[in-house]
């Protein structure tokens, strides 16, 4: 089993380092960005017009860049998705972060999703791009958090995450 980390560095390491505030300035994501370079933060998470500027403040370092698509809702169209998600690759996302379409989810439009997923998995693999998917539990009950899931790993996802926080409530235990 591997081991907890127990160090402000180890606990640092796995953190993303996010800001995506719509009215972030440039100077407050350098900020971002030289935080994390300080801590040593696993990465920068933002919305992907920043994604050209955090890869360039990045380089050289052990920070990797992330890049929200579909965000904050995941009812974007899988084409929008895709498309979001390669152009953020193409310019430096190391990482994306896809919001769950959550109102297909509820609908039990299980392909759907699985195939909304396994389209952003493959443009995000093809450049060497690790994958999260937004679950939204707080949305969820507690099947629809193991459908999600489930269809997120089958599909191809690297990770899977609880929340935006931004929509509802944050997680709670009972999400994880």
């Amino acid at each position: 089993t591997p081991a907890l980390p127990t160090t402000e560095a180890e606990v640092s390491a796995l953190i993303d380092h996010t800001l995506l505030a719509p009215n972030a300035s440039l100077d407050q994501i350098a900020a971002v960005c030289e935080e994390a370079k300080q801590y040593r933060t696993a990465t920068v998470c933002v919305n992907s017009s920043m994604i050209p500027y955090v890869a360039q403040h990045l380089a050289g370092t052990s920070v990797l860049p992330i890049s929200v698509i579909g965000f904050p809702f995941g009812s974007s169209n899988t084409p929008s998705k895709v498309h979001e998600a390669t152009i953020a690759c193409e310019e430096g996302a190391k990482e994306i972060d896809m919001v769950n379409n959550i109102g297909l989810l509820r609908s039990r439009q299980y392909l759907s999703v699985y195939n909304d997923i396994l389209a952003v998995a493959s443009a995000c693999h093809t450049h060497d791009a690790k994958l999260k998917v937004i679950l939204e539990t707080a949305m969820l009950t507690k099947q629809e958090i193991v459908a999600a899931t489930y269809l997120a790993c089958l599909a191809g996802a690297d990770f899977v995450k609880t929340s935006t926080c931004l929509l509802y409530t944050s997680p709670s235990p009972r999400d994880s």
